[in-house]
């Protein structure tokens, strides 16, 4: 049980400090999102047209309409402007709330990766094995999340492109962790 602690709060503070040094020092996300000088004039019209929070993707029609006229409607856009828009109609930044969040979730994850190796020490019971567990684990996620959303949502690569890098390389750093510390054996009293 200690081992799977410590192994855990490890891997968390790993990703953690990972993730913090790729947005804040790193230039892994310099390009992540696009400027633009027309943000002035942009924020009100979305303001004054748009109700709540949420996810909007433009051009689309109500959920009630029937996929003949739903075809119809994309057939006539193609080749025109779309935008998919994570609109907040009041901004808020709470680092505090972010950090949290963030450490809660990165301990989820890694305490879910620990578990498997624990469980099953016996088949990954090898350095590489730990490791290719955990890169697959990283593999799956960026598979089943951020390719998913480029796929259907044409999020654009220069956006995701950062998030699958720190998915990838945090969790060659927590393979790499994991891998040594799950192997060692233990001191003889």
């Amino acid at each position: 049980m200690k081992k799977t602690i410590i192994a855990t709060i490890v891997g968390t503070l790993i990703i953690f400090i990972y993730q913090a040094m790729s947005w804040m020092v790193l230039p892994i996300h310099k390009h992540s999102f696009k400027v633009t000088d027309k943000q002035d004039v942009i924020l009100p019209v979305l303001s004054s047209n748009l109700t709540e929070d949420g996810m909007y993707y433009l051009p689309m029609l109500s959920p009630e309409t029937s996929h003949e006229e739903q075809e119809k409607f994309m057939n006539e856009r193609m080749g025109k402007p779309a935008a998919l828009i994570s609109y907040q109609a009041a901004m808020s930044y709470n680092m505090v709330n972010n950090i949290c969040l963030g450490l809660l979730f990165s301990l989820i994850a890694v305490w879910i990766i620990v578990t498997i190796l624990v469980k099953a020490e016996n088949v990954f019971n090898t350095f590489g094995s730990r490791m290719g567990v955990t890169v697959a684990l990283a593999i799956l996620t960026v598979s089943r999340s951020y390719l998913m959303e480029w796929n259907w949502m044409n999020s654009p690569m220069h956006y995701i492109s950062g998030q699958i890098t720190d998915e990838i390389v945090s969790c060659l750093l927590l393979g790499f962790w994991l891998g040594w510390y799950l192997g060692r054996t233990p001191k003889a009293a």
